[in-house]
């Protein structure tokens, strides 16, 4: 299939018989610039999951573990608690965008990410200090600069059918592995970005000041429940 030969591009022979390295997939394969969408449809249509991304956030010892995640937008992220005491998910921003409620061990809450693609900061109302935060990427993103172009698919490239990986290495729907789905959802993402969705990207300094106003806002959060 196409889109295995352009995967394992790296080391081999390109369309005109030189031998192709990532990350010079531009340069000397040219093709897998301008085809991805044409070379991807196949395998789109056959591997792509149906399945929602999810990625999972344990509550432990009064931490959330991974404190950071990434995620496509329109994954889902579930908290579950592992502690024997009340703990919450509650978005930082005013009003929150979302709120799990005390949950009891082991309850869980999920939350769907359909939203604007940015970095969203929550926290415990029960226990302030605890904070933690979910980046949400566009599909197909590994480098966190808001397009998914050649450089993204270098990266996969790169991780194809390795174990464990993480976003930033090409694990786009979440399942631990950089496989042929990956390739399918960065495909269809292709040359597009964060402002061709309409999506705004807040200035560094935005989620700067929401977590240095964490511990206020969260007393205050606590105060009113």
């Amino acid at each position: 299939m196409a889109i295995l030969a352009a995967a394992m591009c790296s080391g081999t022979l390109n369309s005109s018989g030189s031998a192709c390295n990532l990350p010079d997939a531009t340069r000397c394969c040219p093709e897998l610039t301008t085809d991805l969408h044409q070379i991807a449809i196949p395998v789109d249509s056959e591997h792509r999951s149906t399945e929602t991304p999810l990625a999972n956030v344990a509550i432990f010892g009064f931490q959330f573990t991974p404190g950071h995640i990434l995620v496509p937008m329109n994954a889902r992220v579930r908290w579950t608690n592992y502690d024997s005491s009340l703990h919450t998910s509650t978005s930082l921003d005013m009003p929150p965008v979302w709120d799990s409620g005390f949950l009891p061990e082991p309850a869980s809450y999920t939350y769907d990410f359909s939203i604007t693609i940015r970095t969203y900061p929550y926290f415990c109302a029960a226990h302030p200090d605890m904070i933690g935060s979910v980046e949400v990427r566009l599909p197909g993103d590994a480098t966190g600069d808001n397009s998914v172009n050649i450089s993204d698919f270098s990266i996969l490239a790169s991780n194809f059918n390795t174990s464990p990986r993480t976003y930033s290495q090409g694990d786009f729907n979440l399942n631990g592995t950089a496989e042929i789905g990956d390739f399918a959802i960065l495909a269809a993402n292709f040359n597009t970005s964060a402002g061709s969705r309409g999506a705004a990207i807040p200035e560094p300094a935005e989620t700067v000041a929401v977590l240095l106003f964490a511990g206020p806002l969260a007393r205050r959060w606590r105060s009113a429940c």
